[in-house]
This record gives C-alpha cells, sequence and structure tokens, in this order.
C-alpha cells in the first residue's frame, strides 16, 4: 500500500511565518493514522512543479495577498491552479483559492486596505461564530459537511472574505456580515472554509469529512 501524504501549504510570502500552518499540521498528525505523512511546505518549493500528494491543505496567510509582489502572488495562485487532488483551503488559503480561480475579496466590516502591505486599522472578525449551511438539499449532502449541525460552530480570525465567487464555485455556507464561509470548486474535491477548523468548535468533524472524501485513513 502507498504511503499517504497530505501537504499543508504556506501561502504567506516568507516561509519563516509558519505558526498557522504549523498548528494544521499538528492537528492533522493528531487525527491521522500512524505511517501517514502531513509535510509543510512553502509555496515558493513548490511553484512550477507537478506534484501528486493524496490532499493538500492551503494554511492561512497574515499580510492581504495584494501586497505580494506580483511574480510572488502568481507563483501561489499558479500552484493553486494546477492542483488536481482533493484541496481544504483554511482562512487565508480559501481566499487565495477563490482568489486563484478568479474570486475577489473585500474587509468584512467594510473600508479600504492601506497601501503599507498590512491590514492597518481595519476590523478583524474573530472568535467562534455559527455558520449556516444552504438549504438546498445537495448543498446538506455534500461529504464535506456530512454528521455537521446546521448551525456549526467555528473559530474565525480574519478581516477580509470573499466578495465576488469565481463562476465555477458553489457556496455552501455562509456566516454572519453576510460572508461566505464554505465554497467547493464544482465537479471536483476542493474546498475553501474561512474559518480555522483546527481550532476547535465543529471543526474537528468538518476535517475528518475532508480526510475521509481524500480517502486518508483515519485511527
Amino acid at each position: 500500500m502507498s504511503t499517504k501524504v497530505i501537504v499543508v501549504v504556506n501561502t504567506n510570502p516568507s516561509p519563516a511565518l509558519r505558526s498557522g500552518t504549523r498548528a494544521i499540521v499538528r492537528t492533522l498528525q493528531r487525527m491521522t493514522a500512524p505511517g501517514t505523512q502531513v509535510l509543510e511546505r512553502h509555496f515558493h518549493r513548490l511553484a512550477g512543479k507537478t506534484i501528486h500528494p493524496s490532499a493538500v491543505v492551503l494554511g492561512p496567510q497574515g499580510v492581504p495577498f495584494q501586497s505580494y509582489e506580483d511574480n510572488v502572488r502568481e507563483d501561489l495562485f499558479g500552484l493553486v491552479r494546477s492542483l488536481e487532488c482533493p484541496v481544504l483551503g483554511i482562512c487565508g488559503g480559501h481566499q487565495a483559492f477563490a482568489l486563484a480561480h478568479g474570486g475577489e475579496l473585500g474587509p468584512v466590516h467594510g473600508g479600504a486596505l492601506p497601501n503599507d502591505g498590512s491590514y492597518g486599522t481595519l476590523q478583524k472578525a474573530r472568535g467562534f461564530g455559527l455558520v449556516h449551511y444552504v438549504a438546498e438539499n445537495k448543498h446538506l449532502e455534500d461529504p464535506l459537511l456530512r454528521e455537521l449541525p446546521n448551525p456549526s460552530r467555528f473559530f474565525a480570525s480574519h478581516v477580509e472574505s470573499i466578495r465576488q465567487l469565481p463562476c465555477d464555485f458553489t457556496v455552501l455556507a455562509t456566516g454572519v456580515h453576510n460572508t461566505i464561509q464554505i465554497v467547493r470548486r464544482d465537479g471536483t474535491p476542493q474546498y475553501g472554509v474561512q474559518f480555522h477548523p483546527e481550532r476547535g468548535g465543529t471543526g474537528r468533524q468538518l476535517l475528518r469529512n475532508f480526510l475521509d472524501l481524500a480517502q486518508m485513513p483515519i485511527p
């Protein structure tokens, strides 16, 4: 039997910014069966290469994507577009997933991003909150949402959210301030979640569902 490999991608412009990615790695290591490899990689190491992991998790980032140099941002988005395996974008990884396919972001509480490469004084959405699933049965039957209560409770920490969805994406769940919380790229096992499932609440069940649909062994 071949070894199952999950690659957790650090989407920050600098590899030194990795606390969010490492938290995801630790959680997945505790959740997967012995012998499963959970690898952390910065996107620079993967850009331009063909990779074939069992699944990819796109981690969060700490600065606005518009502050990335153009070639750096395109390296990240090009990598995202090249992925054919199951994908789960988390927080900033969810945003990168949408941006790479033509989506747009905006501050949750309004206003505009400053020009200094930071989020400035823009208000952050932070803490546990409720996420409501889209009511149609076909969405509630999505394998990522299996056995999740409606609404579910997840931990959030973000300044921006998706404002314009790519044309081939479907919204599976929304949250406070009419924010898009869970998306799926149509016809694929590729998803994005605006919150942090590794931080508790109903997040562990959602991660189990993702590992299951990616055919990862779970103890």
